[in-house]
């Protein structure tokens, strides 16, 4: 997977290069990745995907026409739905179906002395400071600002961006994502990692993980 701001002609062109070493072509890229006229030695291996990062339309559409799997952070269930499968789709059109969506999600269970905010903050201070994470969020409809990370924090929350409750009330809120057009929901734990240890993080994802069985099932 590679992830650029606002480099998706670049992302495309390496995904490109990527893709054809993968299929056992040679490559005339000239990045800093790569060098003119290269191929990979033969070999079997297993199916390699190729992943772009999105958050914004630029991007999708670059990941249209490229990779095999867009993924998105932070990214709102109604904003992927009506801002970025649309570009995946325009971006994809003429090569046939747009790559599959695999979006990560904060997630965190409601606890005794747990503060969503402060878990949040954790997990997403650098994207909070980060322009082009906070352009996207906004055009989501969240308001977020550079500046100020710790008001992002507690918008990513005010928004459900950053899930936290019960079980149940995390599964239903990824059951948004679904309805949206995600077809991987990735669980990030990284909050609750960043304030407790990783040990409470595998106790989280344990729950989560059994209580989205269930709801299958």
């Amino acid at each position: 997977m590679t992830r650029a701001a606002d480099k998706s002609p670049a992302a495309a062109g390496y995904a490109r290069a990527v893709r054809a070493f993968l299929d056992g072509g040679t490559v005339e890229h000239a990045c800093e990745a790569c060098v003119a006229a290269t191929a990979l030695p033969p070999m079997h291996h297993p199916p390699v995907e190729v992943g772009l990062g999105v958050i914004r339309p630029g991007m999708a559409r670059a990941a249209g026409a490229v990779a095999d799997v867009a993924i998105t952070w932070m990214t709102p269930p109604h904003y992927v739905r009506d801002t970025l499968l649309p570009a995946l789709a325009a971006g994809a059109a003429g090569r046939g179906t747009p790559p599959r969506v695999a979006t990560v999600v904060h997630v965190a269970l409601a606890g005794p002395g747990r503060d969503p905010r402060r878990l949040a903050h954790s997990a997403a201070a650098d994207h909070l400071r980060a322009p082009h994470y906070t352009d996207m969020l906004r055009r989501a409809g969240v308001p977020a600002d550079p500046a100020d990370p710790r008001a992002g924090a507690a918008a990513l929350v005010e928004a459900g961006v950053y899930v936290y409750g019960t079980p149940e009330e995390v599964v239903e809120r990824l059951r948004g994502y679904r309805e949206a057009g995600v077809d991987e929901i990735i669980l990030n734990l990284a909050g609750v990692a960043g304030t407790e240890g990783f040990r409470a993080a595998l106790a989280d994802a344990e729950c989560l993980l059994h209580a989205m069985a269930d709801a299958d099932g």
